[in-house]
């Protein structure tokens, strides 16, 4: 059901293999990241965050078609950053080996594996050139160079992983991710979690920035993410997103918009375009001031109709 790219958990796979393999070299500092290409816009890696109103949205006729515009658009980034979370589920597996060494592809290409340090402190690289892998009946290539370190004091663990112009191509599909991820995780009775991810993820030519922060304790995590559309950030935080069993997303958050402030958004049997560019089916219900709900029905691929104060109008985008 998911469009994003599936590409996202084969390079994940692949390098906690090679990572797990061997070990390796350079980090690059978050400051060289490029900003996003996504509509044009200057927000870069480094400097994403939430600046608009924070105070709860009044939903009226006059902005209830912007408000349900960026509710759908807020839907289709937490669908579309999922892929890119399980970057993050996977930081801590990202343990490598003093072991350098060059790898071929089964279907040409190599991965250059370099590293230094043991379990505890170490770095590592891996450079992929043309890198293939057969997948089912086609090729998987790779390039790009994957970077890291780990850093372990006592309780405390410091991670980093650059992705530099990582791409990969499988049939007519391709992806490019570039960016980086930073883990703090501080085990025993003060346990805490924090991570921190910024990407600017590419697919089919396509580049969006995408960025969350989660911070965990022994009792609780807050989730904040956020997405670029037309030169704002817009923010969700305490999201849940998961698919159920037939195939629909099912998600609650609160979203900031940066003109109007903050509403609380749930999103019921959401099924995507095929081509996974708008919303095709399902239920929105935006929540604002005064408890007052908008909703609305998607009957289409971007074709919905609003209703507010008991009147239903067709969205106007």
């Amino acid at each position: 059901m998911r469009h994003t790219p599936a590409l996202l958990s084969v390079l994940i796979s692949a390098a906690l293999l090679t990572a797990c393999g061997g070990g390796g070299g350079s980090s690059k500092s978050s400051s060289n990241n490029s900003g996003s290409e996504n509509s044009g816009n200057s927000v870069t890696l480094d400097t994403v965050s939430y600046t608009g109103s924070t105070d709860t949205a009044e939903l009226t006729t006059d902005n209830q078609d912007a408000v349900a515009t960026d509710a759908g658009k807020a839907v289709l980034a937490m669908i579309n950053r999922a892929d890119s979370e399980e970057l993050v589920s996977g930081i801590q597996g990202m343990r490598a080996s003093a072991n350098s060494n060059t790898l071929t592809g089964e279907c040409g290409g190599t991965a250059q594996v370099s590293g230094s340090g043991d379990e505890n402190n170490n770095s590592y690289s891996i450079r992929y050139s043309s890198y293939c892998t057969p997948i089912d009946e086609d090729e998987l290539v790779m390039n790009g160079l994957i970077s890291g370190s780990n850093r372990t004091s006592g309780s405390t663990s410091t991670i980093h992983i650059d992705y530099d112009n990582i791409t990969m191509t499988l049939g007519g599909d391709s992806v490019g991710i570039d960016g980086y991820a930073d883990a703090v995780i501080i085990s025993g009775d003060n346990y805490q979690n924090s991570y921190s991810a910024r990407f600017n993820m590419t697919y089919n030519g396509e580049t969006h920035l995408t960025a969350w922060d989660i911070t965990c304790s022994s009792e609780r995590c807050v989730y904040s993410s956020y997405f670029v559309s037309n030169n704002e950030v817009y923010k969700t935080s305490n999201y849940s997103l998961y698919e159920d069993g037939y195939g629909y997303y099912q998600l609650e958050t609160t979203l900031y918009l940066p003109e109007y402030g903050q509403v609380e958004l749930t999103g019921t049997d959401i099924e995507l375009c095929e081509d996974g560019s708008d919303i095709a089916s399902g239920t929105l219900e935006i929540t604002g001031a005064n408890n007052k709900t908008m909703e609305v029905v998607y009957s289409g691929c971007g074709v919905a109709t609003v209703t507010l104060n008991g009147n239903a109008n067709l969205l106007s985008k």
